[in-house]
């Protein structure tokens, strides 16, 4: 077992490796699967930017939730990495070989994380934003000073005069 993994290893890192084995491909197939390997890739970059957003731009979740979001969608985007080289590498190999294509179940894994984690989200975004925001006056905020609880805009918090002055 280590052995194998040594050897996928060593392939992903010295990819001239692989022209020992077999035939060299049609070159339009070669280049296909490289292809498809950048696709992968950025799929990846796109999954970094998503989780570096959940981290940034949701800061009216708490700090748990958005943590553990964040570094799902980044471990995601980190699997989507490593799984495009090993891919490519794999179909290579097969193609040189003029062996089938090697299946994969990783796109229904990916589409089910995603899913899952956009899923999380959005009833993190709904659940999460209702207590974050506290009380809604006509469907938004009501907007209370932290200092005397009165209104930021100047008006009355309880009935009483901005100013304070009594009647």
């Amino acid at each position: 077992m280590i052995d194998r993994l040594r050897a996928t290893l060593r392939l992903w890192f010295a990819p001239q490796l692989l022209r020992r084995e077999g035939s060299t491909p049609d070159y339009r197939f070669s280049l296909a699967n490289e292809r498809t390997f950048l696709a992968w890739i950025r799929t990846a970059l796109a999954l970094v930017a998503g989780g570096i957003a959940v981290d940034q731009f949701l800061t009216g979740l708490s700090w748990g939730v958005r943590t553990a979001i964040s570094v799902a969608v980044l471990a995601c985007a980190a699997l989507c990495a490593f799984r495009a080289v090993n891919h490519w590498m794999r179909c290579e190999r097969a193609m040189r070989r003029g062996e089938d294509l090697p299946a994969s179940r990783f796109p229904v894994l990916l589409a089910t994380a995603t899913a899952l984690a956009a899923v999380l989200v959005l009833i993190a975004v709904v659940l999460g934003g209702r207590a974050v925001n506290g009380p809604q006056v006509n469907g938004s905020p009501m907007n209370r000073s932290p200092v005397n609880g009165s209104h930021v805009n100047g008006s009355p918090a309880s009935g009483s005069p901005a100013n304070g002055a009594r009647p």
